[in-house]
């Protein structure tokens, strides 16, 4: 193919020009077949032979190298013919046996290989290269492919071995702290007064050890899809209404004020109860983490849209913007958040969103910054009637 005053000569046989009206898009010629019939000198059925045993053999997808187009008949009528581009008519041409088609075939391996359809030349050497390139890159998928295909079984057994773990250190943790419990309530007589603050001490330490044990033991289960959801239905503010009591005495031992700003009424949904019981826990214990001194306001609301908006507030230390996209990415904690509670995993948050996502739920995060507290929210389809 070559560029002559700005007009594309796609194919010139040794007897002159054939004059065939071509389409040239996609970076491709596109002709019928009675024109790809005139280019190679034979009879259209054959041209039809050889495109139908083409696509029998998949060496080309039908698809992907034809086309329809709209043409206007001597008549004036309007016709739907097939068009087909470069790489099917040379295919044909390489099967054709005529004069015409081996004249095309040595004009093809001579000629066409150094042009494209643009008209600009193909240096060899650069074409060499850039085998050579693309023959390194698919050595280096392929080593990535087989890299990442082992760190998939690594991966997976690291799970099943958290797995493992986690539930064999949670059983020893649960009994630790359950008789540790006993011993503060007086179940085996009065303690000491000398023995009650190692004890609580003991028993603080524990819960948030078992809590710790529980979160690696979710995101396991998340990681390999075993999570199980157990849905009926039920009341949306019953369920925030046992939350907030039984962390109540958390909240107030902490010196904070305690809000609700919580309308009545029976809000019913169909979801996991005891897991969005663990949502509501964790953003309330993350608001009494992270305030050192003021108040918590846990909200409830009915949307428009039959949705029902829960909300978490403090006036506490705040999340710097630049952290507020991390917030929800496992073990992702700011400096702040380190500073003000040491103990923190930045599990819960990760825990939360992947709990609330597999609902098909929304749970995000803002703040005005620094110093300026903090609003968690968690938005949850409402049952329809």
């Amino acid at each position: 193919m070559t560029n002559r005053k700005n007009k594309i000569m796609i194919y010139e046989p040794e007897k002159g020009f054939i004059k065939i009206e071509t389409r040239i898009e996609n970076e491709s010629v596109w002709l019928t077949q009675e024109q790809i019939s005139l280019v190679f000198g034979t009879q259209r059925p054959a041209i039809t032979k050889h495109l139908n045993h083409i696509f029998e053999t998949g060496e080309l997808k039908e698809s992907l190298v034809s086309s329809k187009i709209e043409l206007t008949a001597k008549d004036g009528k309007q016709y739907m013919v097939k068009i087909y581009n470069l790489d099917a008519i040379i295919s044909v041409g390489y099967r054709v046996n005529s004069k015409e088609a081996t004249q095309f075939r040595i004009w093809a391996s001579n000629i066409l290989k150094n042009h494209i359809i643009e008209g600009y030349s193909i240096n060899e050497s650069l074409l060499l290269e850039s085998r050579e390139k693309m023959k390194a890159l698919q050595d280096k998928i392929a080593s990535m492919e087989k890299s990442n295909g082992t760190l998939r079984k690594i991966n997976h057994l690291k799970n099943e071995y958290i797995s493992l773990a986690t539930h064999q250190i949670r059983g020893p943790l649960g009994a630790i702290k359950g008789y540790v419990s006993l011993l503060l309530e007086g179940d085996y007589g009065k303690v000491p007064n000398e023995f009650v603050e190692p004890l609580d001490i003991i028993f603080r330490s524990t819960d948030s050890l078992y809590k710790t044990v529980n979160d690696f033991l979710d995101i396991s289960r998340i990681e390999q899809g075993e999570m199980k959801y157990h849905l009926k239905d039920f009341d949306i503010v019953k369920l925030v209404d046992e939350v907030v009591n039984e962390m109540r005495i958390s909240i107030t031992k902490n010196g904070l004020e305690l809000r609700l700003n919580i309308i009545k009424g029976e809000y019913i949904l169909h979801d996991d109860r005891v897991k969005l019981k663990q949502v509501l826990i964790n953003l309330i214990d993350n608001a009494n983490k992270y305030t050192n001194k003021g108040w918590i306001e846990v909200g409830l609301v009915k949307n428009k849209e039959n949705t029902l908006l829960f909300s978490v507030k403090d006036n506490g230390i705040g999340i710097p913007k630049q952290t507020i996209p991390l917030l929800f990415k496992k073990f992702s904690r700011d400096k702040s958040a380190q500073t003000a509670n040491i103990l923190g995993t930045g599990l819960g948050l990760y825990i939360a969103k992947k709990l609330i996502e597999a609902r098909n739920g929304k749970i995000w995060a803002e703040s005005e910054g620094e110093g300026k507290g903090a609003q968690f929210y968690v938005e949850i389809d409402l049952l329809k009637k």
